[in-house]
């Protein structure tokens, strides 16, 4: 690491920094804000989601997963990796090729909303739901916004100068979370999640531009800035595309093939299953991928780097997820009614794949960094091809809950293949997940042990949701105390190795 710097004010425009640059304070301080913004967006997101739940109906829930899967498969088969080449190329703060890669990406955001507009007749009529042929057009819109963003959005994390970023997605994502609920309450229309996204993308634009320091965007189009956009994001382009046939075809297959109650309930499931994941991917790409980049642009060597940086935050995952899968029975019983019943097994079955995914999203940072975005296309293509395999295969033998262990054991094999990758930096990172998936298998077997006897008795003397209270304390302790354990000794063994 570098000699440290003098501290600056982290919303002013960061200054120009060599490959290496980042200090240890300013990797720190990146990580907390990418921390806290994302538990406080958890929060923001749970809470909006149990309210709506309580004003909604379950098939508003599963109409919405059917739009959003549909429209993150549009992004996602254009993404041509403008904001990972911003991060990670040596040019990312030039303002020619960061104008130009602004130019692509508004084209792009028009071209999003067409494709919208004219496959949402062919979606509503494939899942039989008229109301899609709608309700798909507007949330299309929100491309346009989205493709008007300000590269500043990406050189602030180019710099992991995250604060202020951070704060504005927070008061955005509060603005159209309050305007859901207000339409909800009012009209109890799936019309008002729509619209209360669409105005989240709109104010986020506003403020990328007006609230955020870097350069002033105009349209360019220089030659060899496109040629070097299309060579690096041709396997981003790949990847992502594998990617979407892999992490939302699970929704846009369901909604075929299960009632949209079902579906809905599903997505309850899914989101909470989902936190450990998005809190460990938002580091890894706010921070540890910027750092690791710039130690490869360098050419310094960042196995060391890379241990130090992703162990603590993997660590909090697995805590995560084997509180959910000791647990998760409890917590839904606990914040919803009987019709989300069907929730607490499948979080059981998707906190499993979610830690598999999140090791998965480690290696990804650091294959990327290294500039070879081909490895996440092979990775994701391995799990295309286990997952149509197994998932076929589970759903034959064993019906709904064998199909999620097929995506649990798809993402197994993602994991390994990035893995691959990871292993030629001679890094312990393959050591490490070893013991900490053994720590997560203990625990989790303890808390599920604990919820099972406890259950039964607790029930007979409190109410269900207070047992459930109860219950969910109970696991919390006993999950726990063996990760509090390891913490503190990978706390020592870390701050006796030198840097």
């Amino acid at each position: 690491m570098s000699a440290p710097t003098p501290p600056r004010d982290e919303a002013d425009p960061p200054p120009d920094q060599g490959p290496s640059a980042f200090t240890d304070a300013q990797v720190s301080r990146g990580a907390r804000w990418a921390f806290g913004g994302l538990v406080v967006s958890q929060l923001l997101r749970l809470c909006g989601n149990l309210l709506l739940w309580r004003l909604l109906f379950p098939e508003a829930f599963g109409m919405m997963a059917l739009i959003s899967a549909f429209l993150q498969g549009v992004h996602m088969f254009s993404d041509v990796g403008i904001g990972p080449s911003i991060v990670q190329g040596e040019r990312g703060d030039d303002p020619d090729f960061l104008n130009t890669a602004w130019t692509i990406q508004v084209v792009r955001g028009f071209v999003l909303a067409g494709a919208a507009a004219l496959l949402a007749p062919v979606v509503a009529d494939f899942y039989g739901e008229p109301e899609l042929a709608t309700l798909i057009p507007i949330a299309g819109l929100g491309a346009i916004f989205d493709g008007w963003t300000s590269t500043r959005v990406f050189t602030q994390s180019r710099h992991i100068s995250l604060a202020r970023l951070t704060l504005l997605r927070l008061v955005t994502q509060a603005a159209g979370l309050l305007f859901m609920v207000v339409y909800a309450y009012v009209e109890r229309s799936v019309l008002g999640l729509v619209l209360g996204s669409l105005l989240s993308s709109c104010l986020d634009t506003i403020a990328s531009h007006t609230l955020l320091p870097g350069i002033k965007n105009r349209f360019r189009l220089q030659r060899d800035d496109v040629r070097r956009l299309v060579r690096f994001g041709r396997w981003i382009f790949l990847s992502t595309v594998l990617s979407f046939l892999v992490m939302q075809s699970d929704r846009l297959v369901l909604g075929k093939l299960i009632p949209l109650s079902l579906l809905g309930v599903y997505g309850i499931a899914l989101a909470w299953s989902s936190i450990a994941g998005m809190v460990t991917e938002r580091v890894f790409d706010n921070v540890l991928f910027p750092l690791l980049s710039r130690l490869h642009n360098s050419g310094g060597d960042f196995s060391k780097p890379y241990r130090r940086a992703r162990l603590p935050w993997v660590m909090l995952a697995g805590w995560i997820l084997a509180c959910l899968v000791g647990g998760g029975g409890a917590l839904i019983r606990f914040l919803y009614d009987a019709r989300a019943s069907e929730a607490e097994w499948m979080l059981r079955y998707l906190a499993i794949g979610a830690w598999f995914g999140t090791l998965g999203s480690s290696a990804s940072a650091a294959t990327l960094a290294r500039g070879k975005a081909s490895g996440l296309a092979l990775g994701s293509a391995v799990k295309l091809v286990g997952m149509v395999g197994l998932v076929v295969l589970g759903m034959k033998l064993w019906g709904f809950p064998g199909a999620l262990a097929g995506l649990v054991l798809s993402e197994l094999l993602r994991y390994a293949t990035l893995s691959a990758f990871v292993a030629r930096l001679g890094s312990r990172a393959l050591l490490d997940d070893a013991w900490l998936s053994a720590v997560v298998a203990v625990a989790a077997a303890g808390g599920f042990a604990t919820a099972r006897a406890v259950a039964a008795g607790l029930g007979a003397i409190f109410s269900a949701r207070i047992a459930a209270l109860f219950e969910g304390g109970l696991v919390l302790v006993v999950v726990t105390v063996p990760w509090l354990v390891v913490y503190l000794l990978v706390r020592r063994t870390l701050a006796e190795q030198p840097e």
